[in-house]
C-alpha cells in the first residue's frame, strides 16, 4: 500500500468539483434559483431588500412566466420543492446529505397546466425548470447511493469540469489521508471525497458519514476500451476531441459492446463519438479508498501536466 498519494491534474479536477458540488453553497443556490421562479410569493411584502427586489424584477422581466394564485397546481408544487431544499440546508449542519426533490418535482410538474401566458410563458417555464434541473443534477449525481458510483464517471467529470472550470481559478489544495482505509459497501469515519487506494483512473467519489451515511460504492474505472481510448487520445484530449475519439471507435469497430450499442449505427458521425465511448468504457469493481482532506484557505496553481505519482 503507497505511503503517499499525490493526486494527479484530473484527480484534482475531480475532487474539486465534488466538494463544490457538495458544498453548502452549491445547494443554497438551488434554492434561490427556485425562489426566483415562485417570484414574490415567497416573501413578505416589505420584507425583500433593495437588491432582492431588483434580482426578481431582472428576473422576471426576462422570463414572462406568472405563477397565479394559490390553488395552482404548478404553483403548490414549487412551494413543496422550495420547502424541501429548506430541509436540505437545515440537514447539512447534521452532516446528511442526499439527492434533492427535483426530479420528482419535474415529473409532478409535467402531468400539470403549465403557468405562464399562453406559449411564450410555457416555454420560458421550462426553460428556467430546466436550468434548475440541470444545476440540481450535479448535486443528485454527487448523492446518489444507488448501484455503482453511478454516471460519476471520468466522461461525466470531463463535462462538468468544461461546463463549471470558469468557477475556478485554482486549485483547492488536497491532502490524502493514506492511513485511513475505507472499503467499498462501508461508510466511512469521515465525510468528503475519497479516491482509490489502487487505481489511479478510477473516479474518486463523496461520502457522509450523517443519518444513515452515504456508503461508498464500486468504483468506476476503465474497462479494455476506455483503456484503449485513453492511450490513443490523452488526457488533455480524451472525451474533448472528436476527431480522435472517432478514430477510435474506427478502431474498434469489432468491440462487442459498441456494436451492441443502439448509437452504433452512427458510428460515422464525429460528434457522437465521445458518447459512444463513453457509453461503453466503464466497468466497475470493489476498491479501498483514502480520504482527500480539503484544506480551507490554502490553493495551488492548476497545472495540467500533472500525473499521478504513487510513492511506496
Amino acid at each position: 500500500m503507497p505511503s503517499s498519494l499525490t493526486l494527479s491534474s484530473n484527480q484534482k479536477k475531480q475532487a474539486t468539483l465534488l466538494y463544490y458540488f457538495s458544498s453548502l453553497d452549491y445547494l443554497k443556490g438551488l434554492k434561490e434559483r427556485v425562489d426566483l421562479l415562485i417570484g414574490p410569493q415567497d416573501a413578505p411584502r416589505g420584507k425583500s431588500s433593495r437588491h432582492e427586489k431588483q434580482r426578481r424584477a431582472t428576473f422576471h422581466k426576462t422570463m414572462p412566466v406568472r405563477l397565479g394564485a394559490q390553488g395552482n397546481s404548478a404553483l403548490h408544487l414549487l412551494l413543496a420543492y422550495q420547502q424541501s431544499l429548506k430541509v436540505d440546508i437545515f440537514e447539512r449542519k447534521r452532516d446528511m446529505f442526499s439527492e434533492t426533490g427535483t426530479h420528482q418535482c419535474g415529473r409532478a410538474l409535467s402531468e400539470v397546466p403549465l403557468p405562464g401566458n399562453g406559449p411564450a410563458g410555457w416555454e420560458a417555464f421550462e426553460a428556467a425548470f430546466e436550468g434548475i434541473s440541470l444545476y440540481a443534477g450535479r448535486i443528485d449525481k454527487t448523492m446518489a447511493q444507488s448501484g455503482t458510483a453511478g454516471e460519476r464517471d471520468d466522461s461525466c467529470f470531463t463535462g462538468a469540469w468544461t461546463e463549471r472550470a470558469g468557477c475556478f481559478s485554482r486549485f483547492p489544495q488536497f491532502r490524502v489521508h493514506t492511513d485511513e482505509v475505507a472499503e467499498t459497501g462501508q461508510v466511512p469515519h469521515r465525510t468528503g471525497v475519497y479516491v482509490s487506494s489502487d487505481d489511479p483512473h478510477a473516479a474518486l467519489q463523496f461520502a457522509w458519514v450523517g443519518g444513515q451515511g452515504g456508503r461508498l460504492l464500486e468504483g468506476v474505472t476503465f474497462n479494455p476500451l476506455g483503456l484503449a481510448a485513453l492511450e490513443s487520445v490523452g488526457r488533455q484530449r480524451l472525451w474533448l476531441d472528436e476527431v480522435a475519439m472517432l478514430r477510435v471507435v474506427q478502431a474498434n469497430l469489432n468491440n462487442a459492446d459498441l456494436n451492441a450499442d443502439p448509437g452504433f449505427e452512427c458510428a460515422e458521425i464525429a460528434e457522437l463519438a465521445p458518447s459512444l465511448i463513453a457509453r461503453n468504457a466503464f466497468t466497475s469493481r470493489a476498491m479501498k479508498w483514502h480520504y482527500v482532506e480539503k484544506i480551507d484557505g490554502a490553493f495551488e496553481e492548476i497545472n495540467e501536466s500533472e500525473t499521478v505519482q504513487l510513492h511506496r
